[in-house]
């Protein structure tokens, strides 16, 4: 029999990623007949893009947000979110959903919500060491609330089950650093120093790269908007790449000795795939300051350094790089520290969830 299952998240890459994740550990541990899943997303463009490159179709959700509009907005908010919660209750009947699973954004509040009124047993994962208020709201309507980070539990209470935070079948490890820089047409000199800012990329990030002394190689991760200047302002060598965004990021991480990125949960997830020594700039205008939150939870044992954004020079960020390349021990501690933090997870976290989800639906032994 085909197990049935919702799957909501929608907004960030950060709530998309782990979606598809949990949906490809179904499928492997059911085969692609064993599983049915329906997604629910946002009209986002990035939900647009994500899960469309994924090949899959999602159902769109017209879901309001609390937090945005004025004042017609907010007065129009009761009606339009219960037009949301009616369209998906409607779309989970219809599908015969079994269980249903929701990583974060608004659509993925009333996939909870429609579940919890139709009986159907739910789950959430949240990614953020500091969850987001949507999540914590919707936490109420689940049976278990998978976190990315361990001191996320306290905010869910025994419904807490810390697995990490799942990461997509096509970010494949084990690929030569020159082998993955040839393929980049990067010059690769005493170091490589990879620079994340995020899908839409860091202006404070892509200024730090284009100080870089000419002895480390740079790949840089611009975002469309500051892709020209940072390409105007760039070494005209092959010393350093500039991309606007990059499609096998597998490339840029197999390539890099050190990362610098900013502290979004997926960022740091994927960091960890690859047991990347970091330098985390958290960005400080996220809500709640949810990503120094992030960076700080993620460097306490040793993975990576956190520096706050105000105050920082170039010279002195470059002389704390040299100094890292030059003390090789302290980088191989950093990566010694990742896998400490996988043996005591105990499992993949995309399978760990799939596992407790095929429990929900009574299916346990398949």
């Amino acid at each position: 029999k085909v197990v049935r299952v919702a799957i909501s998240g929608g907004g960030t890459g950060g709530h998309i990623a782990p979606a598809l994740a949990v949906g490809e550990a179904l499928e492997r541990l059911l085969g692609g007949s064993g599983v049915a899943v329906t997604y629910f997303s946002t009209d986002r463009p990035v939900d647009r893009k994500m899960y469309g490159e994924a090949g899959v179709e999602c159902r769109v959700i017209d879901s309001p947000r609390i937090d945005k509009g004025g004042i017609a907005a907010k007065a129009a908010l009761p009606f339009r979110a219960i037009r949301a919660c009616r369209q998906v209750r409607k779309c989970l009947r219809e599908e015969g959903t079994e269980v249903a699973f929701g990583t974060g954004g608004y659509s993925s509040f009333f996939v909870l919500l429609a579940a919890r009124l139709l009986g159907i047993p739910a789950a959430l994962h949240d990614s953020n060491a500091l969850p987001g208020r949507s999540n914590r709201l919707a936490s109420k309507f689940c049976r278990q609330v998978f976190t990315g980070f361990e001191s996320a539990g306290r905010f869910f209470g025994k419904k807490a089950v810390f697995t990490g935070n799942p990461v997509r079948s096509g970010l494949v490890t084990g690929m030569e650093r020159d082998a993955a820089a040839a393929e980049l047409n990067l010059e690769v000199r005493d170091a490589v120093v990879l620079f994340l800012g995020g899908s839409q990329g860091a202006s404070f990030l892509n200024d730090l790269a284009l100080e870089a002394p000419d002895e480390i190689s740079v790949v840089v991760q611009t975002g469309d908007r500051d892709l020209t200047r940072v390409r105007e302002r760039a070494r005209r060598d092959t010393s350093m790449v500039v991309l606007p965004f990059h499609h096998r990021m597998s490339l840029l991480y197999s390539c890099a000795d050190l990362v610098v990125a900013r502290a979004g949960a997926m960022t740091l997830t994927e960091i960890e795939h690859y047991s990347l020594p970091c330098v985390l700039i958290p960005y400080p205008h996220a809500m709640d300051d949810h990503q120094t939150v992030n960076a700080t939870e993620f460097c306490k044992d040793g993975r990576g350094l956190t520096l706050r954004q105000t105050g920082i020079e170039p010279a002195v960020f470059w002389q704390l790089v040299r100094k890292l390349f030059t003390e090789r021990s302290r980088l191989e501690s950093m990566k010694l520290a990742y896998e400490t933090a996988r043996a005591n997870r105990g499992g993949r976290p995309s399978e760990i969830i799939a596992r407790n989800l095929l429990d929900m639906a009574g299916k346990g032994s398949i």
